[in-house]
């Protein structure tokens, strides 16, 4: 005999309370319109500084610094779902939360990796073939030889990196699998992590741990990076209904997308990466 199963509400999809988009900064003012289609902006984290004598004639001026333009190209990710017909309406809230939910992970992977930038590059004015700048690029600049202890690697990423930002805010970005060691020298404030000296901590679950280049992380060890303030855009979701010609009559249901385009960006001159070691891996 064939059973006749009632459909019940699920437990619906629900957003992280931590990670990279409760942690980054999330611009305001925007419309979608103003990024979607790619933008620029001009770096002003990276200035150069020169100390002189306030009695001396100065003669000369600071190197050039890095205050240029930075590209990026917006990438965009999909969730589906399936619709019934049998109320005439149709439920997108569902699809709505399930793209919602999956957000961070799927921004902070693309962040840490650069999967989709590196196989859609786009051409600027003055480069051709570029990519977004991503965490794992081979271009971060590796502290010491490593694998070094958690705790240990912590403390030497954000001094290299806050030397190298002039003393500015910096963020650490690790795997998940690395907090728990890490713990003696973070601080918990709401949803958010700080090392005890103020650096803001990201941990998400899209934070793979390979190192620059695409250096595999293995059961004893991960990366850690440092970078500036990252900030995070993410456009509002489009709703993708597929065409009535593709019903399924026997069960009324239709396929349902949601579509959404995000950036994640940072400024290149603070890119700082460094190995860390799970307790028993550090050799003696």
């Amino acid at each position: 005999m064939v059973m006749i199963f009632t459909e019940v509400q699920p437990v619906q999809a629900a957003a992280p309370t931590s990670g990279l988009l409760v942690s980054a900064i999330r611009p305001r003012g925007e419309s979608d319109q103003d990024w979607v289609n790619g933008f620029a902006w001009r770096t002003e984290r990276c200035p150069t500084w020169q100390g002189y004598d306030p009695c001396d004639t100065l003669n000369s001026a600071p190197a050039a610094d890095g205050n240029g333009l930075e590209y990026y190209r917006p990438m965009a990710y999909r969730v589906r779902d399936e619709c019934t017909t049998l109320s005439g309406e149709f439920d997108t809230s569902r699809v709505e939360r399930m793209a919602d939910a999956v957000a961070s992970h799927v921004i902070a992977e693309e962040l840490w990796e650069g999967t989709l930038t590196q196989a859609n590059t786009y051409d600027t004015r003055d480069e051709t073939g570029r990519t977004n700048n991503y965490l794992a690029r081979a271009t971060a600049t590796t502290v010491g030889t490593g694998p070094y202890p958690v705790l240990e690697a912590l403390g030497l990423l954000e001094e290299a990196a806050r030397r190298d930002a002039g003393g500015q805010q910096v963020v650490i970005h690790m795997p998940i699998r690395l907090v728990p060691d890490a713990d003696a020298g973070l601080i918990r404030n709401g949803n958010l992590l700080y090392t005890k000296t103020g650096a803001l901590v990201i941990a998400d679950s899209g934070y793979t741990g390979t190192g620059p280049a695409g250096q595999a992380v293995t059961d004893e060890t991960a990366w850690m990076y440092a970078t500036g303030p990252v900030q995070v855009r993410t456009a509002s979701v489009d709703i993708g209904i597929e065409p009535v010609s593709t019903l399924d009559r026997s069960i009324n249901r239709r396929t349902v997308w949601a579509n959404r385009v995000f950036a994640a960006t940072f400024d290149p001159c603070t890119h700082f990466a460094i190995q860390a070691a799970l307790p028993g891996a550090v050799s003696a």
